[in-house]
């Protein structure tokens, strides 16, 4: 029997398990990235609604990871489907006092618009 059959295999194997022990340590720890979007900014509402409120409305919309006051915009960060992704949008108030985007990295995606229809019905509620 050839020495060079029986090698090739073993060789192939072991470098695969060496490859994926060395990729698997350089990978960051999942909870590493995780965002908490419990901070509370004083003085900061948009449409009547204060950060932590907002922030309560993130956390019960699907794919909602942080929603943050600036200026006189919201930027909500949302998971993309395959969870690698924190996408965001730009939500302001348009001449109409309407909440409207004025930036979707993702023009397809549902979670904003789930994000927007919440918002809305808390501002409805506060009024």
């Amino acid at each position: 029997m050839n020495v060079s059959k029986w090698m090739k295999p073993i060789a192939l194997s072991a470098a695969t398990i060496v490859a994926g022990v060395l990729i698997t340590r350089g990978q960051k720890d999942p909870k590493e990235g995780t965002v908490i979007s419990d901070v509370i900014h004083e003085g900061k509402t948009f449409g009547g609604l204060t950060q932590m409120e907002i922030n309560e409305i993130v956390s019960h919309t699907f794919r909602g990871v942080k929603a943050v006051i600036e200026g006189g915009a919201l930027e909500y960060t949302f998971s993309s489907a395959s969870g690698k992704q924190k996408p965001t949008a730009r939500i302001e108030f348009d001449s109409a006092g309407e909440l409207d985007f004025t930036f979707l990295s993702f023009p397809n995606a549902q979670s904003p618009r789930i994000f927007i229809k919440n918002l809305r019905e808390a501002m409805n509620k506060g009024e």
